[in-house]
């Protein structure tokens, strides 16, 4: 029965890693700039957001997908 405690340490272990790497990759390196082509047209946020609600955004959306990744080991391990 050692073998089960051992395994559950481990996976926690992996989903700690896992959360840290998806965690710095969605708020360090991702990028939010909007393509050249869409700078300036309707579709550019920053023609009808203010700069503070433009950073508000980026954080938000940069934690909902960090939930969404952050799922997928809960539910693998069926915590």
């Amino acid at each position: 029965m050692t073998s089960r405690p051992s395994f559950i340490r481990r996976y926690l272990l992996f989903v700690a890693v896992y959360a840290t790497a998806i965690g710095i990759y969605l708020w360090y390196a991702s990028g939010h700039a909007v393509p050249e082509a869409y700078k300036g047209t309707a579709a550019d946020p920053a023609t009808f957001l203010t700069p503070q609600r433009l950073a508000q955004s980026q954080t938000y959306s940069a934690a909902g997908n960090l939930l969404f990744f952050l799922s997928f080991p809960w539910e693998w391990g069926s915590i």
